[in-house]
């Protein structure tokens, strides 16, 4: 678990200078600096804010998928919207720039919520 390099991961990926990164948050760059070469760490306040602002579970913060879950959040827009019909519930996503592999990930979860939908129906 390194923080420190979550943190800056987040910030590379939204392409924000430290200072811009301080400003979201309502720190001062000096911390954000601190966090980053874990020579401080955020408060829980810090953290929680963190993860709201960026759309992150304040446990990925320290996991070490981050990246991996800020560039599936930035190759599909996940929209999901609910239609009644006959035999169910259909799922409508989205998306967009998926790779075979991805668009069959995202079927297959599509298939299960809509078995999900269908028991509560």
């Amino acid at each position: 678990m390194d923080i420190g390099k979550n943190i800056a991961s987040i910030r590379h990926h939204f392409n924000l200078s430290q200072r811009d990164f301080a400003l979201k948050l309502g720190i001062s760059k000096a911390t954000v600096s601190l966090w980053e070469n874990n020579k401080k760490y955020p408060s829980r306040k810090n953290l929680e804010n963190l993860a709201t602002i960026f759309n992150l579970d304040p446990q990925d913060l320290f996991g070490t998928n981050v990246k991996e879950k800020l560039i599936l959040q930035s190759q599909f827009r996940f929209r999901p919207t609910i239609f009644n019909i006959k035999q169910g519930v259909e799922l409508r996503v989205e998306t967009e720039k998926l790779s075979r592999d991805e668009l069959q990930s995202v079927e297959k979860a599509i298939k299960l919520l809509k078995v999900f939908f269908e028991k509560l129906v």
